[in-house]
């Protein structure tokens, strides 16, 4: 049965972690507000576009014509602030209109084209990605970027290598050598290294996925962050070891039950952090041995993000605990 992902979503980077993680597609909601197509008020719109990514709040205040204790995900305004009083007076205030219509203080009512009235006061429904909306796009393009940036992290179908070109040389037959005569690995050695890295980078992706819905807010952008690199480098090496005509690998690395035995955030950070820097030796060793020219350079990039990721979270816990080195990832 088709899985689709949903919540957060905002561009090709996402629609290509969710994949990686198992999801067929995803739903997008709050990029396609900012729309001209969409039938929000400009309000909404532009208000989207302004926010960053800690503005928005779960919240029950728009309640009325709502399910009880049923939250909704807006932009912080006047009423999640408190300046509008009681959500759950028994006073009913109108403070718009919809070709006439009342729209009621505390609906779940969002601005529409077609409304008038006080917006700042209305539901401006937001997920957490909206600090990656920075203009207002057609909705054919926007959905064409999105599906065109997955496409280049994930595509299956990338195409083989192009036959090596003969040698100016007849007589020079180092083409006819061993890999390994030249200090480059062979396929047979190059593809379980690549496997075992995918199945230690989907162990990272979902820790931190995980790991996102528990932690403080102050950590949450960090810890996606990671997890989006994560996933990135899962549809990488996926694509590294199709084009060596292998069979990615679907297992994931003992590194996630060890990380997620760990309760403690900061500690588990850290833990993460050791994991990172197995990787980054990996990849250290691996390098100097790969001859195609794309996956080397796939590679290097892979160890700069994790280097930059390790440097991030050391700096953003410079006390964490010590959690003592993993074995494997």
């Amino acid at each position: 049965m088709p899985v689709l992902a949903a919540g957060g979503l905002t561009d090709g980077a996402d629609l290509a972690t969710v994949m990686s993680l198992g999801a067929q597609g995803g739903v997008f909601g709050t990029v396609l507000i900012a729309t001209p197509e969409s039938f929000a008020h400009d309000y909404h719109k532009q208000r989207l576009v302004d926010a960053d990514g800690e503005e928005t709040v779960l919240t029950d205040a728009f309640h009325i014509n709502w399910p009880p204790g049923a939250k909704v995900r807006v932009l912080a305004n006047s009423v999640t602030r408190g300046e509008r009083g009681d959500p759950f007076s028994e006073v009913r205030t109108i403070i718009g209109d919809e070709a006439g219509r009342p729209i009621y203080q505390f609906s779940t009512d969002s601005p529409l084209r077609v409304m008038t009235g006080t917006f700042d006061a209305m539901a401006l429904y937001a997920g957490m990605g909206v600090g990656r909306i920075t203009q207002i796009v057609g909705a054919g393009d926007r959905v064409r970027a999105i599906a065109a940036e997955a496409a280049g992290l994930l595509d299956a179908n990338a195409a083989l290598p192009k036959e090596r070109a003969e040698l100016a040389s007849p007589a020079c037959l180092a083409h006819e050598m061993n890999d390994s005569y030249m200090g480059f690995a062979s396929r047979e050695e190059l593809l379980p290294a690549l496997n075992e890295l995918l199945e230690a980078e989907r162990a990272g992706a979902r820790v931190t996925l995980r790991t996102v819905a528990e932690s403080p807010a102050e950590l949450k952008p960090l810890i996606m962050a990671i997890h989006r690199d994560e996933a990135r480098w899962c549809g990488v090496l996926t694509r590294a070891v199709q084009q060596l005509a292998g069979e990615p690998s679907g297992k994931t690395g003992a590194f996630h039950d060890k990380a997620m035995a760990i309760a403690d955030i900061p500690a588990r950070l850290a833990f993460l952090n050791r994991g990172q820097g197995w990787v980054v030796r990996k990849l250290k060793g691996l390098l100097p041995t790969i001859r195609d020219e794309t996956i080397h350079a796939d590679l290097a990039a892979m160890l700069a993000s994790h280097e930059n990721n390790i440097e991030l979270v050391t700096t953003q816990l410079p006390t964490a605990p010590h959690t003592g080195a993993p074995h494997e990832r």
